[in-house]
């Protein structure tokens, strides 16, 4: 009887601890998001927008740059849980989770080359100022893989 109540509760903890990463996962994405988008913004130009739109650029990419590091210290915090229990560790990071962060990977990287590609493509035609478009790359090189991965493993 005690084996299957330990069996429910690790069960229930690996249910709690899957859906945990999912919602942080999703977290960290959209925070970024919140982080990165004002800052390319603003880094457009100070004439680009009005005073008042670039002080809520300011805003809101500082608060979305420290809830974005919060968010990272409870994943690394969740990671750590996960790799010092063996148990969770072979449940949670299976072959099937390793496979689809190593696709998750894979499609973020074809998804930087083709946007890398593109803008090579546009660049004799338009002009592309420089620290937008590294920030531009660099939020698409962190959110693209893990967008993936939110995605194949929405089963």
């Amino acid at each position: 009887m005690n084996d299957k109540a330990t069996l429910s509760s690790l069960e229930k903890e690996i249910e709690t601890l899957e859906k945990s990463r999912r919602r942080m996962l999703l977290s960290v994405a959209l925070f970024m998001l919140v982080w990165f988008v004002p800052q390319i913004l603003e880094s457009l130009g100070p004439e680009t927008f009005p005073r008042g739109l670039r002080a809520l650029f300011a805003v809101l990419g500082a608060v979305g740059g420290i809830v974005w590091m919060v968010l990272m210290l409870r994943f690394h915090r969740l990671q750590t849980k996960v790799r010092n229990r063996p148990e969770l560790q072979e449940r949670l990071n299976d072959e099937r989770i390793l496979q689809l962060r190593r696709e998750a990977v894979y499609r973020g990287w074809v998804t930087m080359v083709v946007l890398v590609a593109v803008g090579v493509a546009l660049a004799p035609f338009v002009e592309i100022p420089g620290q937008p478009l590294l920030m531009t790359l660099l939020l698409v090189g962190v959110e693209a893989p893990i967008l993936f991965f939110l995605w194949l493993d929405r089963g």
